[in-house]
């Protein structure tokens, strides 16, 4: 090696890291966990006072007079008890109390770092967790739960803008989704912003969140049964936006409306045959008016060899087809044309039909 040779920079942060992993000079002990999963964990005092004032308060008082604390400090030789966190999200806050760095923490256990941080008031790790990439949660309903329980509303609305945009993967593949309680159902159930196609599909989910509790509750998935665990969710769902066919081959026959119910809806949808700005019934207990979420698709079929159903030598632009209107999961769709033929064989050629959606504004 080169007498000029430099030994590698020792970060400060390094020497906190090994400080802690080493636990030389230690001044305090926690035990932290329950059960068998227990471990022993050495730290500085001065350290943590200077990160918590949750900390440096407990080292100043007696902490068996406090009989609401998480610890209890049986003598001065004895190492603090904690059974309120488990032992990796209490190794990430130490972590970061020494080296400014929350290594570790992953969308496993985000969350429980976040209990710890505001247990603790470590402001800064506070907002490593409100700022981990909701993307990366294991359970995302979960996460919501809990960022409104600890007050962290900003985390808290990422989460159900994440929800928003990845509504059709999380309701119909994720087994969290069925462990949310129905008041959390509610409220997703409600937002405008849920990109969903149609409000059948929010109704397929609806059955797959009640049928799932019905069967952990022991009782049969009728439609009394059904309409009970979902509760007000139920009224979220805005059943007059779902085609007329739809609703009454599906809908009708689940028995989860009421005779009065599925009345007012039919009532509004022959309303609409007649004039599309129709006032809904004062009795329609169901929203009318679309999510914001505007599908943007295409559908292609294409006809080959067609003769003097399409004589024609010029290529049309895509024009709607007069009273052509159908509509798809609650989405208005035009039958609109293009006509193409070849100039050196006349009699061959396609015409392409397409169902084009929101070619014109949507009123609300």
């Amino acid at each position: 090696m080169s007498s000029n040779a430099q030994p590698p920079l020792d970060y400060l942060s390094n020497r906190m890291k090994r400080l802690l992993s080493t636990g030389e000079d230690a001044d305090v002990q926690f035990l932290v966990g329950k059960d068998d999963n227990k471990e022993l964990l050495s730290a500085h005092k001065p350290i943590l006072k200077m990160a918590s004032k949750v900390l440096a308060e407990m080292f100043r008082c007696d902490a068996t007079e406090d009989t609401n604390a998480a610890w209890e400090v049986i003598n001065s030789s004895n190492p603090i008890v904690v059974t309120d966190v488990e032992v990796v999200p209490f190794k990430i806050m130490l972590s970061y109390i020494y080296t400014d760095q929350s290594h570790g923490m992953n969308g496993d256990n985000a969350i429980s770092v976040l209990h710890a941080a505001k247990k603790y008031r470590i402001n800064g790790l506070i907002s490593h967790c409100t700022n981990f990439p909701v993307s990366q949660l294991s359970d995302v309903f979960f996460a919501l739960t809990q960022a409104k329980l600890l007050g962290e509303e900003q985390f808290a609305t990422r989460c159900l803008e994440y929800i928003d945009h990845n509504a059709h993967v999380l309701f119909e593949q994720s087994d969290q989704f069925l462990k949310i309680d129905q008041k959390l159902l509610c409220e997703i159930f409600g937002r405008d912003q849920l990109k969903i196609i149609g409000e059948m599909d929010i109704w397929k989910i609806a059955l797959r969140w009640a049928d799932d509790k019905c069967r952990k509750n022991g009782i049969d998935c009728s439609g009394d049964n059904r309409r009970a665990v979902l509760g007000p969710a139920l009224f979220q769902i805005r059943f007059p936006l779902i085609p007329k066919g739809d609703f009454s081959e599906q809908i009708v026959s689940s028995g989860v409306l009421t005779n009065d119910e599925m009345f007012a809806v039919l009532l509004y949808h022959s309303s609409r045959e007649i004039a599309t700005d129709c006032q809904a019934p004062s009795d329609l207990k169901f929203a009318t008016t679309q999510r914001n979420y505007i599908c943007k698709q295409t559908l292609l079929a294409k006809i080959k060899q067609f003769s003097a159903v399409a004589d024609s030598t010029q290529s049309l632009s895509f024009q709607p087809i007069d009273g052509a209107v159908v509509d798809i999961k609650g989405i208005r769709w035009h039958l609109v044309y293009s006509l193409y033929q070849s100039q050196e064989k006349k009699k061959s050629g396609f015409i392409t039909l397409s169902l084009k959606c929101n070619i014109r504004e949507r009123s609300n």
